[in-house]
């Protein structure tokens, strides 16, 4: 992503162009399938050689992710994630979110 990223801004787009464009390359051919029919649809989807491929990634990055998923899910089941909005949003003027 890192690579497109500086690519599409030596040809001229803006940064916040560059960021969209080169982080849809990676995910737009899966986001729309993960989105409407989940994770195992892109599993399903593929051939006998890309499942093997998808198992071992899968399986490798299940444990990482699922401390950070874990986390998110507490926070949002405690109330702590909306709290947080909120609080943000009452800030908003005083301290308005800058470009990235």
């Amino acid at each position: 992503v890192e690579s497109l990223y500086r690519r599409y801004q030596r040809q001229g787009m803006s940064p916040e162009q560059a960021f969209i464009e080169s982080c849809e390359s990676i995910t737009g051919n899966i986001v729309k399938i993960i989105s409407t029919k989940g994770i195992k649809a892109v599993y399903d989807g593929l051939n006998d050689d890309d499942k093997k491929i998808f198992e071992e990634a899968y399986s490798a990055s299940y444990m990482p992710a699922k401390e950070i998923l874990q986390e998110i899910y507490d926070e949002v089941s405690s109330g702590n994630e909306i709290r947080t909005v909120i609080m943000h949003g009452k800030r908003i003027n005083k301290f308005p979110v800058g470009k990235i």
